[in-house]
């Protein structure tokens, strides 16, 4: 398996993804995620489990604010979406 220890910035933009993929809860030195325009209709806490995260873009996907209210824990990076 690839080990990106040392990555700080993942784009993952325009890939169709329907949710967060499970690699990167792995992937503790990320601070910066951009999932915009894929199909995520829902976001997970788990994403606290990275660390080092300051910020996820998750524009133009299928999230609502119902997905958003559904949240059982605070969150501890900025989010932006677009709704």
């Amino acid at each position: 398996m690839l080990k990106l220890t040392k990555l700080k910035f993942i784009y993952l933009r325009g890939n169709k993804f329907d949710a967060i993929p499970d690699v990167l809860y792995k992937m503790q030195s990320l601070w910066g995620i951009d999932l915009s325009g894929n199909q995520i209709s829902s976001i997970s806490t788990d994403l606290n489990k990275i660390k080092d995260l300051e910020f996820i873009i998750l524009k133009d996907n299928k999230l609502s604010n119902d997905n958003l209210k559904n949240l059982q824990s605070p969150l501890n990076f900025n989010l932006t979406v677009s709704l």
